[in-house]
């Protein structure tokens, strides 16, 4: 099981925190992808927003 953080940031975009909002969104990606990829190993891959 793997769990990654993520935070409304990636959705909602805050001023002036460009780089913060551009790391949780590709958290958010990456998490997407890995569940697409060790899925049909059974591997359980999910965010949490916090």
């Amino acid at each position: 099981m793997i769990i990654n953080l993520v935070s409304a940031a990636s959705i909602l975009g805050f001023p002036n925190r460009s780089p913060y909002v551009v790391a949780k969104g590709a958290v958010t990606g990456f998490t997407k992808t890995l569940a697409m990829e060790l899925g049909q190993a059974r591997k359980l891959i999910n965010t949490s927003a916090v």
